[in-house]
């Protein structure tokens, strides 16, 4: 399947990017936690490329102000 979301590399990407947007907001993992309601140890999870659902990543994306870009490849 192409452009699979749930490849290790996406996953992995994902996370930088989360972890990325965290560090330049100047969040600790504890105040994204605190602030988002996410286990400490989730987040830390999924910052490293490890499983995550959509309802944690949509909900880190509005607190750190990022939007997904969702596309279907139809061939």
């Amino acid at each position: 399947m192409k452009n699979r979301l749930d490849t290790k590399l996406e996953r992995e990407r994902i996370g930088r990017i989360i972890r990325d947007r965290r560090e330049a907001l100047d969040l600790s993992l504890r105040d994204l936690s605190d602030e988002s309601g996410v286990a400490l140890g989730s987040l830390s999870q999924l910052e490293r490329g490890h499983n995550f659902t959509v309802h944690i990543l949509l909900r880190l994306c509005s607190i750190l102000d990022l939007t997904l870009d969702l596309r279907i490849d139809i061939e």
